[in-house]
């Protein structure tokens, strides 16, 4: 943090009147987070006590995927600021954008929530020390399978005091989850290479969200034995595993460009390259666990099943 920042957070904090001088500590205290009959104790997926003395009616959110959860929640007007990459629903493009780097912390803590809720990993660990020092509370969050978002819904719903719209939401993922399971039952897995990067080769392990959501849609990831969230994957290796669907990350015009093309046409054996079968997933679905994340399945299980998955003449391939 620049040095101008850091003699300007103690002024900030004084006059919001969260800071007490050199002696103060981090968060802790009662670490709870607020249930329908009291305090319910919670540690976050950083594995950190979270202290949330009283329900929520402020958040910040610093990821789209909790943006998304908060606004599926109804708790939408409950978000005081986001950050710049949350764009869904299209309510959240009102509110306050976050500012980068120490401008952003400084913005958190003028805005006195009550809550802020990121995601593990993604927030500098000199905003979780100076969140700590305001005593604003921090809940992390990391989620790899679909019920790892259920557990982020029960926790959202305990601190706005959405337990019942917390429920409903599960109930609803839990629904379009069977659904999209009856539509895939009995399919043969389809092999699946998801490419974050080209040079070097880079995809998805068995640790990332992504790589359920291939399972989810009846595809089988090509690297699910391999070690690490993001690794490196040979093109020795590619061949080898010869994939059935070679994936994308993209946004906006989901089309497979020019330069990856030409890239993996340069192997013309590969089954994926024969069967022209190179696609591109739009990342925002992908890669957010979200409230959307059967949607994200649903589509890309049409990418991956598109005899099984065709929408019947009475509209039920979707819901």
């Amino acid at each position: 943090m620049p040095v101008h920042a850091k003699r300007l957070l103690p002024v900030l904090l004084a006059a919001v009147g969260l800071f007490s001088g050199p002696a103060l500590t981090a968060a802790g205290g009662a670490n709870l987070l607020l249930g329908p009959s009291g305090p319910i104790p919670i540690v976050d997926d950083a594995g950190r006590s979270v202290a949330l003395p009283r329900l929520a009616h402020r958040i910040i959110s610093l990821a789209p995927s909790v943006t998304e959860l908060l606004y599926a929640l109804e708790a939408g007007d409950a978000v005081v600021a986001v950050t710049q990459a949350c764009n869904y629903p299209p309510a959240a493009l009102t509110k306050p954008r976050l500012g980068f780097a120490s401008s952003a912390v400084e913005q958190m803590i003028l805005l006195r929530p009550d809550l802020v809720v990121g995601v593990v990993g993604m927030v500098k660990p000199v905003t979780i020390e100076t969140l700590d020092r305001a005593k604003i509370p921090l809940l992390l969050l990391e989620a790899k399978t679909p019920d790892d978002v259920s557990r982020h819904i029960r926790w959202l719903g305990q601190a706005t005091g959405r337990l019942v719209d917390a429920d409903r939401l599960i109930t609803h993922l839990e629904a379009q989850r069977e659904a999209l399971a009856a539509r895939l039952k009995g399919v043969e897995p389809v092999s699946v290479l998801y490419v974050i990067n080209d040079h070097p080769l880079v995809t998805v392990g068995p640790s990332t969200f992504i790589h359920h959501l291939i399972e989810l849609a009846g595809g089988r990831n090509v690297a699910a034995s391999a070690t690490g969230a993001y690794p490196q994957f040979s093109l020795e290796a590619v061949l080898m595993a010869d994939p059935d669907v070679i994936l994308f990350p993209g946004s906006g015009v989901l089309t497979v460009s020019d330069a990856q093309r030409r890239f993996w046409e340069r192997w013309p054996t590969l089954r994926a390259v024969r069967a022209g079968r190179l696609a591109v997933v739009d990342t925002d679905l992908m890669d957010r666990p979200g409230p959307r994340l059967f949607e994200a399945a649903w589509r890309l299980a049409e990418l991956l099943h598109p005899d099984r998955m065709v929408q019947s003449a009475d509209g039920s391939g979707s819901w």
